[in-house]
Protein backbone atom coordinates (compact mmCIF):
# COMPACT_ATOMS: atom_id res chain seq x y z
CA UNK A 1 0.00 0.00 0.00
CA UNK A 2 2.84 2.40 0.71
CA UNK A 3 5.15 1.26 -2.03
CA UNK A 4 5.72 4.03 -4.62
CA UNK A 5 6.80 1.78 -7.30
CA UNK A 6 3.32 -0.10 -6.99
CA UNK A 7 0.41 0.89 -9.16
CA UNK A 8 -2.31 -1.42 -8.03
CA UNK A 9 -1.68 -4.50 -5.85
CA UNK A 10 -4.90 -7.01 -5.63
CA UNK A 11 -5.57 -9.79 -2.57
CA UNK A 12 -6.29 -13.21 -3.67
CA UNK A 13 -6.42 -12.82 -7.23
CA UNK A 14 -7.35 -15.35 -9.50
CA UNK A 15 -6.16 -18.80 -8.83
CA UNK A 16 -3.14 -20.45 -10.81
CA UNK A 17 -2.15 -23.92 -11.61
CA UNK A 18 0.63 -25.38 -9.79
CA UNK A 19 2.23 -28.40 -11.15
CA UNK A 20 5.05 -29.88 -8.82
CA UNK A 21 6.58 -33.20 -7.02
CA UNK A 22 4.86 -33.45 -3.67
CA UNK A 23 6.76 -35.14 -0.22
CA UNK A 24 5.39 -38.71 -1.06
CA UNK A 25 7.31 -38.09 -4.68
CA UNK A 26 4.19 -38.00 -6.63
CA UNK A 27 3.63 -35.66 -9.48
CA UNK A 28 0.27 -33.51 -8.56
CA UNK A 29 -1.04 -30.57 -10.01
CA UNK A 30 -3.64 -28.36 -8.68
CA UNK A 31 -5.21 -25.15 -7.97
CA UNK A 32 -4.20 -22.40 -5.58
CA UNK A 33 -4.86 -18.70 -4.88
CA UNK A 34 -1.72 -16.92 -4.19
CA UNK A 35 -1.95 -13.91 -1.74
CA UNK A 36 -1.45 -10.97 -4.14
CA UNK A 37 -1.75 -9.76 -7.63
CA UNK A 38 0.47 -6.78 -8.31
CA UNK A 39 1.52 -4.22 -10.52
CA UNK A 40 4.85 -2.34 -10.55
CA UNK A 41 6.82 -0.30 -11.88
CA UNK A 42 9.58 -2.96 -13.47
CA UNK A 43 7.54 -5.97 -12.24
CA UNK A 44 4.39 -7.72 -12.78
CA UNK A 45 2.82 -10.95 -11.20
CA UNK A 46 1.61 -12.68 -8.07
CA UNK A 47 3.40 -12.89 -4.43
CA UNK A 48 2.92 -15.70 -2.02
CA UNK A 49 3.39 -14.71 1.41
CA UNK A 50 4.48 -17.59 3.75
CA UNK A 51 6.03 -18.18 7.33
CA UNK A 52 9.62 -19.36 6.90
CA UNK A 53 9.27 -22.16 9.04
CA UNK A 54 6.26 -23.47 6.64
CA UNK A 55 8.79 -23.00 3.86
CA UNK A 56 11.59 -24.97 5.37
CA UNK A 57 9.11 -28.11 6.26
CA UNK A 58 7.70 -27.73 3.32
CA UNK A 59 10.98 -28.25 1.24
CA UNK A 60 12.78 -30.63 3.89
CA UNK A 61 9.87 -32.86 3.29
CA UNK A 62 10.59 -33.24 -0.18
CA UNK A 63 8.52 -31.55 -1.70
CA UNK A 64 9.31 -29.16 -4.77
CA UNK A 65 6.61 -26.31 -4.47
CA UNK A 66 9.02 -24.24 -2.68
CA UNK A 67 12.83 -24.11 -2.66
CA UNK A 68 15.45 -21.71 -1.40
CA UNK A 69 16.74 -19.48 -3.80
CA UNK A 70 20.50 -19.03 -2.95
CA UNK A 71 20.78 -15.81 -1.15
CA UNK A 72 18.61 -16.49 1.85
CA UNK A 73 14.51 -16.16 0.43
CA UNK A 74 12.53 -18.58 -1.80
CA UNK A 75 11.45 -19.62 -4.88
CA UNK A 76 7.87 -21.64 -6.19
CA UNK A 77 9.01 -23.06 -9.56
CA UNK A 78 5.50 -24.11 -10.10
CA UNK A 79 4.59 -20.75 -9.83
CA UNK A 80 7.24 -19.02 -11.69
CA UNK A 81 6.52 -21.97 -14.70
CA UNK A 82 3.00 -20.67 -14.65
CA UNK A 83 3.37 -17.25 -14.44
CA UNK A 84 6.00 -17.46 -17.16
CA UNK A 85 3.35 -18.47 -20.40
CA UNK A 86 1.56 -14.85 -19.54
CA UNK A 87 5.07 -13.05 -19.31
CA UNK A 88 4.77 -12.34 -15.47
CA UNK A 89 6.52 -13.10 -12.17
CA UNK A 90 6.00 -14.95 -9.14
CA UNK A 91 7.64 -14.17 -6.15
CA UNK A 92 7.50 -16.14 -2.72
CA UNK A 93 7.98 -13.60 0.38
CA UNK A 94 9.14 -15.44 3.72
CA UNK A 95 8.01 -13.18 6.96
CA UNK A 96 11.43 -12.80 7.85
CA UNK A 97 11.21 -10.10 4.95
CA UNK A 98 8.93 -8.32 6.82
CA UNK A 99 9.32 -5.30 9.00
CA UNK A 100 7.15 -5.54 11.81
CA UNK A 101 8.16 -2.45 13.76
CA UNK A 102 6.91 -0.85 10.09
CA UNK A 103 3.84 -2.65 10.01
CA UNK A 104 3.00 -1.38 13.28
CA UNK A 105 3.63 2.23 12.59
CA UNK A 106 1.17 2.14 9.46
CA UNK A 107 -1.19 0.45 11.61
CA UNK A 108 -0.77 2.83 14.17
CA UNK A 109 -0.80 5.49 11.23
CA UNK A 110 -3.71 4.35 9.02
CA UNK A 111 -6.51 6.76 9.46
CA UNK A 112 -4.19 9.51 9.00
CA UNK A 113 -3.12 7.59 5.71
CA UNK A 114 -6.61 6.40 4.39
CA UNK A 115 -7.77 10.10 3.54
CA UNK A 116 -10.23 9.98 6.16
CA UNK A 117 -7.39 12.98 7.54
CA UNK A 118 -7.00 16.19 5.38
CA UNK A 119 -3.55 17.25 4.74
CA UNK A 120 -2.13 19.43 7.74
CA UNK A 121 -2.16 23.08 7.45
CA UNK A 122 1.02 25.41 6.73
CA UNK A 123 -0.04 26.95 9.91
CA UNK A 124 -0.10 23.47 11.80
CA UNK A 125 2.80 22.76 10.35
CA UNK A 126 4.45 26.28 11.99
CA UNK A 127 3.07 25.37 15.32
CA UNK A 128 4.52 22.18 15.76
CA UNK A 129 7.75 23.67 14.03
CA UNK A 130 8.78 26.02 16.60
CA UNK A 131 8.79 23.50 19.58
CA UNK A 132 12.28 22.27 17.58
CA UNK A 133 13.99 25.39 18.75
CA UNK A 134 17.02 25.12 16.45
CA UNK A 135 17.38 21.39 16.77
CA UNK A 136 17.09 19.21 13.89
CA UNK A 137 14.84 16.31 15.73
CA UNK A 138 13.48 16.06 18.81
CA UNK A 139 11.21 13.42 21.13
CA UNK A 140 7.82 12.36 19.98
CA UNK A 141 7.33 12.56 23.76
CA UNK A 142 8.24 16.36 24.23
CA UNK A 143 5.90 17.18 21.06
CA UNK A 144 2.61 15.26 22.49
CA UNK A 145 3.27 16.98 26.00
CA UNK A 146 2.69 20.55 23.91
CA UNK A 147 -0.83 22.13 24.92
CA UNK A 148 -0.80 23.99 21.63
CA UNK A 149 -1.40 21.38 19.13
CA UNK A 150 -3.29 18.03 18.80
CA UNK A 151 -1.80 14.72 19.33
CA UNK A 152 -3.90 14.15 16.04
CA UNK A 153 -2.08 17.17 14.34
CA UNK A 154 1.05 15.73 14.90
CA UNK A 155 0.49 11.90 13.88
CA UNK A 156 -1.28 13.60 10.61
CA UNK A 157 2.34 15.71 9.76
CA UNK A 158 3.98 12.43 9.90
CA UNK A 159 1.71 10.46 8.13
CA UNK A 160 1.83 12.77 5.51
CA UNK A 161 5.93 13.03 5.55
CA UNK A 162 5.87 16.78 6.59
CA UNK A 163 7.55 15.33 9.97
CA UNK A 164 10.22 12.71 9.63
CA UNK A 165 10.13 9.64 11.50
CA UNK A 166 12.21 6.46 11.28
CA UNK A 167 9.31 4.38 10.59
CA UNK A 168 11.46 1.27 10.33
CA UNK A 169 13.25 1.72 12.78
CA UNK A 170 11.53 3.40 15.73
CA UNK A 171 7.95 3.08 17.23
CA UNK A 172 5.24 5.62 17.51
CA UNK A 173 3.68 3.96 20.40
CA UNK A 174 6.44 4.23 21.87
CA UNK A 175 7.01 8.46 21.92
CA UNK A 176 10.13 8.35 24.46
CA UNK A 177 11.89 6.75 22.55
CA UNK A 178 11.34 7.80 18.82
CA UNK A 179 12.70 10.88 17.27
CA UNK A 180 10.99 13.16 15.26
CA UNK A 181 12.80 15.19 12.48
CA UNK A 182 11.70 18.51 11.16
CA UNK A 183 12.79 17.94 7.37
CA UNK A 184 14.09 15.13 5.31
CA UNK A 185 17.86 16.39 5.31
CA UNK A 186 17.48 16.22 9.06
CA UNK A 187 16.43 12.54 9.10
CA UNK A 188 19.40 11.62 6.77
CA UNK A 189 21.75 13.22 9.45
CA UNK A 190 19.99 11.08 12.10
CA UNK A 191 20.06 8.12 10.69
CA UNK A 192 23.70 8.45 9.68
CA UNK A 193 24.16 9.39 13.61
Amino acid sequence: EHDPNTYEFYDQPSKVKLNYQNADGKHISHLSTPDFFLIQEHWMGWVECKPEEQLKASHESGNTRYVPDGSGGWRCPPGEEFAAQFGLGFKVRSTLETNWMLVRNLEFLSDYLQGKCQQPSQETYSAVAKYFSGERWILLQHLLEQQEVSADSIFALVAYGLLIVDLEGELLAEPGFTNVCIDSLSAQIYQHQ
